[in-house]
């Protein structure tokens, strides 16, 4: 799979009005002014803010679709199930990821 940074990722507002911050707080400093900065996103309105949700989960939606692809893989003798595992395969593919069934 691509390396990315780790999750979990957070949000805060920027250090710039009407943007937030996109990061993963570094635990091995105890203070939450040094993270690792994944992007800053211009939020001045409601779908700014919902993007920036959107980005911070990745991590976790990345996680999430790898364990259903793997669910399935295990649990599924029938067919059925290919037309998800190609919009599975695609969004991993944007994301840069390799493909789960490759």
């Amino acid at each position: 799979m691509t390396k990315h940074t780790l999750g979990p990722w957070k949000t805060r507002n920027g250090f710039q009005d009407g943007t937030i911050e996109i990061f993963k707080p570094n635990k091995a400093i105890k203070k939450p002014f040094y993270p690792t900065e994944i992007a800053v996103v211009e939020a001045e309105d409601k779908e700014g803010k919902a993007n920036a949700k959107l980005i911070a989960a990745a991590p976790d939606l990345l996680a999430a679709l790898l364990a259903v692809l793997h669910w399935i893989d295990d649990n599924c003798e029938t067919t059925g199930f290919e037309e998800v595992e190609d919009m599975a395969d695609a969004a991993l593919a944007k994301a840069g990821a390799e493909l789960f069934n490759a």
